[in-house]
């Protein structure tokens, strides 16, 4: 439904706190478990979704890889896929930086 969704507008947002929730709780069982959901939704999102889309995954802290810790100092995770990826990962030193590549990102052409 959300590649649907994605393939309409120029861009689409989907916050998923699944993740942070388990994360939280201090369960690893729910944080595999929260995981697992992310895994299949993003194989069914990439599968579904037009040729030529831009995904951008990012999460805003960590906490999941370490159920104990609250929020971890580690670094903020980010994937980048679809046409020009590397291009386009290299313009993200930071979470402070994702507003302004996706503004930029979606006012770019679009190939014919």
């Amino acid at each position: 439904m959300l590649a649907a969704i994605a393939a309409r507008h120029r861009i689409t947002l989907y916050a998923h706190y699944g993740t942070d929730t388990a994360g939280h709780r201090g369960g690893m069982a729910g944080a595999v478990a929260s995981l697992k959901t992310v895994d299949q939704f993003l194989g069914g999102y990439v599968n579904a979704v037009p040729k030529g889309t831009v995904l951008l995954l990012a999460s805003d802290h960590g906490n999941v890889e370490d159920v104990t810790a609250g929020h971890t100092r580690n670094p903020a995770l980010g994937l980048v896929a679809g046409p020009e990826a590397e291009r386009r990962a290299g313009e993200l030193g930071s979470i402070l930086d994702i507003a302004d590549a996706v503004l930029r990102w979606a006012a770019e052409r679009r190939p014919s």
